[in-house]
């Protein structure tokens, strides 16, 4: 690529960044990606919350299987799901944390679900001045 070549492209790149922030672009931009870090977040705290759940299962199942059988194989394997389900729940609340992080101290209380053209939107509570 030649040097002028080089330097249409950059101008013609510069023109474009102005010519979106002055129309407007950035905000756009800017609740875009607020959207989709929120749902991402929410998303984590849900498979974070099915995968505890499927977790704690598997270790009433190996409880109920220690107190049966009095053998050190099924001890372990209740020690092993009990560890499990330790990790497991430990995802949840960095999960939550995240989401207070996003939001704020207490941002999730302060929010409330709208129904938006059939989708369900978090949008925080107006409060009088």
């Amino acid at each position: 690529m030649t040097k002028n070549k080089a330097n249409r492209w950059q101008f013609s790149l510069r023109a474009f960044l102005i010519a979106a922030v002055l129309l407007g672009a950035s905000p756009w931009v800017v609740q875009r990606y607020r959207k989709w870090r929120s749902a991402n977040l929410w998303e984590n705290l849900e498979a974070a919350k099915s995968e505890r759940e499927q977790v704690v299962q598997l270790w009433r199942q190996a409880y109920l299987q220690s107190k049966s059988f009095s053998d050190v194989s099924s001890r372990t394997h209740e020690q092993a799901a009990r560890q499990e389900y330790s990790t497991a729940r430990n995802r949840v609340v960095l999960a939550k944390k995240q989401l207070d992080e996003f939001y704020g101290v207490d941002g999730i209380k302060e929010l409330r679900i709208v129904d938006r053209n059939g989708e369900k939107v978090l949008v925080p509570y107006k409060r009088m001045p």
